[in-house]
């Protein structure tokens, strides 16, 4: 979904700061929670943080729906 948004914003010429900022926080996120995984793996930081990455996302695809309507 991440690829498609991110795809979408580019083609549509929607690209933004906020945009860009959101989207180099999910991939850090995300690699965050990589690392979580890989490491001490407590689940509880994993949730958290795959969280914080998907309100990220939601925010992205939002801001998309917005300016279509």
């Amino acid at each position: 979904l991440f690829y498609a948004v991110l795809i979408y914003i580019f083609l549509v010429n929607h690209t933004d700061s906020v945009h860009i900022q959101l989207a180099w926080s999910y991939v850090v996120l995300r690699v965050m929670h990589s690392l979580i995984h890989l490491s001490s793996n407590n689940v509880s930081w994993r949730a958290l943080v795959f969280g914080l990455s998907s309100i990220c996302l939601v925010a992205m695809i939002l801001r998309e729906l917005i300016v279509l309507l």
